[in-house]
């Protein structure tokens, strides 16, 4: 049997437990905002006769979920990194820069300052973009660039809906282009084998209460179809020394760590 489940993890692991490209990182004079309260959610996994696998990313329902469950948490947000890609305001001279998908929540916990466009409405739709003001200067000469495009080489044009102030670099997220996670394929089933993204949650009371529903998300979701995707049954997982945690990490030590 162990074989079977290993040429199944090996695919998992390309599909479910893909590493994220790492952060720019570094000192900014930009104001950071107010980052004591928000955790990221991680993933690890241990499973008897394999090296333990650790993500940044899990199940696109974990945040929704746990905010609707546990009142302790007060927000939440999820993206998806793209890496680079290339943008042009025309069809020609494409250039690259680093995109990435994200929800409304995204904006609220890292408090982005918006020059142009309404923050409530800016991310709601699929094919908008909001920009840094960076980024406008450089495409539009301006930040007065609302309703305007930037094309994508695979003829996907993106409405910029908003600009915001240029983003400091010791957050997870420092990129300069943030198209609408709803422009993203369906990532929004149950089950964690379908599809992961990074995800925030605001906490400011404390993380106890969080953490003892994390226990239950797990369960869920190995019963959601998990562990039978690793071609084994539930009694087969609970005999065997396998672990799956979801753990909370703080975004203010991983800015300290990346100073």
């Amino acid at each position: 049997m162990l074989p079977k489940t290993v040429l199944r993890l090996s695919v998992l692991v390309f599909s479910l437990f893909f590493v994220v490209t790492d952060s720019v990182w570094g000192q900014s004079s930009l104001t950071l905002p107010d980052v004591e309260s928000i955790f990221r959610v991680e993933v690890s996994l241990e499973m008897e006769g394999l090296d333990p696998i650790h993500s940044e990313t899990v199940s696109p329902s974990v945040g929704p979920t746990v905010q609707e469950e546990v009142t302790e948490v007060t927000g939440f947000g999820r993206m998806i990194r793209v890496g680079t890609t290339e943008v042009s305001p025309t069809q020609e001279n494409f250039q690259s820069e680093g995109l990435v998908f994200v929800d409304p929540g995204v904006a609220q916990l890292f408090e982005w300052e918006y020059i142009a466009g309404d923050p409530e409405t800016a991310l709601a739709k699929p094919l908008q973009m909001v920009i840094t003001e960076a980024i406008a200067l450089k495409y539009f000469d301006g930040v007065e660039c609302l309703g305007q495009t930037l094309n994508l080489p695979t003829e996907i044009s993106y409405t910029i809906s908003g600009v915001i102030k240029d983003l400091p670099k010791g957050l997870p997220i420092a990129e300069e282009l943030f198209a609408s996670y709803a422009t993203y394929p369906v990532r929004s089933n149950s089950q964690m084998i379908e599809g992961t993204v990074e995800t925030y949650l605001q906490v400011p009371v404390g993380t106890s209460a969080v953490t003892a529903y994390l226990d239950r998300v797990v369960e869920k979701e190995l019963r959601g179809g998990y562990v039978e995707a690793l071609g084994l049954s539930m009694e087969e997982w609970k005999a065997g020394d396998n672990r799956l945690v979801l753990e909370l990490v703080p975004v203010a030590e991983l800015a300290k760590g990346k100073e």
